[in-house]
């Protein structure tokens, strides 16, 4: 049965991943010579060996027109300044651009970008026990509430817990006592140097901070990326609703809408139906995502783990 199934050989890459990173370099390379004309980055896909789809193309292209990472045109594409920026980080356009805003608001907003951007590379650094699934919950609760009591957010949960992580005497016993995968939180540290590197080889931050040299400046108590950036001497500080802007700023167009509702219930209709013109309303709130390949939004849910998803 399982032949009727599944394919034979899997997909190439090119045709079950996101593309915004190949258009870019597609962009930034072949069509350097094209100028401000730039080129048609569906042409050049179609003549893959195994190419793409051309939804897929022009889904990726119509995502980094929305991210102003692409200017397009009479169906070719050309960078914007952004884009530029962009094609030369070797990470997701959404994360890199989150990087990029981080940079443009100081040192502090960098370093918390940062983090978020290890972060949503990584493997999510909580877990939750089948026999305490309450109690983990609860603690990534905790950390929501800490950073930002009223807008509460996954993302900003992980960026409290691990800031809260490298303050830590003990880094191994609080991954413990809050539910933290302790390798997973080494990986964003880890992924935080590098990341940094990148930025100053491309000319974001000051030169030479190397992953080996940031590290060292915090080793053992952090990732040492605070200390390279020097945001003990910069008096601008980062806030969650700043942090929380940066992130639908670049994740955007992959964001949800919330669409808030008056409805009736069912005994506000029978009461309204007999005449009754106090029928009972309630509120009543919808979760919406762009649909893929299209600009018609479809309803979601928040996952059961997520820290809002028992909020009212």
């Amino acid at each position: 049965r399982h032949e009727t199934l599944f394919d034979e050989f899997q997909k190439p890459e090119v045709q079950r991943v996101p593309l915004e990173q190949l258009i870019l370099r597609i962009v930034a390379t072949i069509g350097r010579s094209a100028g401000k004309r730039g080129i048609s980055t569906k042409m050049v896909c179609a003549r893959l060996i195994e190419p793409p789809a051309k939804s897929a193309v022009e889904r990726s292209v119509r995502d980094l027109v929305d991210m102003e990472a692409l200017n397009s045109a009479e169906g070719r594409q050309s960078l914007t300044a952004l884009g530029e920026h962009l094609a030369s980080l070797p990470v997701d356009a959404p994360i890199g651009k989150l990087i990029l805003l981080g940079a443009a608001f100081g040192p502090d907003a960098l370093d918390k970008a940062l983090t978020l951007a290890a972060a949503l590379s990584s493997r999510w650094p909580f877990y939750a026990p089948q026999e305490k699934r309450d109690e983990a919950n609860e603690a990534q609760r905790r950390f929501a509430l800490k950073i930002s009591p009223g807008m509460e957010s996954d993302h900003l949960s992980v960026l409290q817990a691990y800031m809260d992580w490298e303050r830590a005497s003990d880094k191994y016993r609080f991954c413990q006592d809050n539910f933290l995968g302790f390798r997973s939180m080494q990986g964003i540290a880890q992924l935080k140097q590098q990341l940094l590197g990148i930025l100053s080889t491309a000319g974001f931050v000051r030169k030479g901070l190397t992953p080996q040299i940031v590290q060292s400046f915090g080793f053992p108590l952090s990732d040492g990326v605070r200390i390279a950036l020097g945001c003990e001497a910069d008096q601008r500080n980062a806030s969650p609703s700043l942090i929380g802007a940066l992130l639908c700023a670049s994740l955007f167009p992959r964001i949800i809408s919330v669409t808030t509702m008056m409805c009736q219930s069912k005994k506000g209709k029978k009461r309204a139906a007999s005449g009754d013109t106090e029928g009972k309303t309630t509120e009543s709130i919808k979760l919406l995502v762009r649909q893929a390949g299209s600009d018609a939004p479809v309803p979601v849910a928040l996952h059961p783990s997520s820290v809002n998803a028992k909020a009212k």
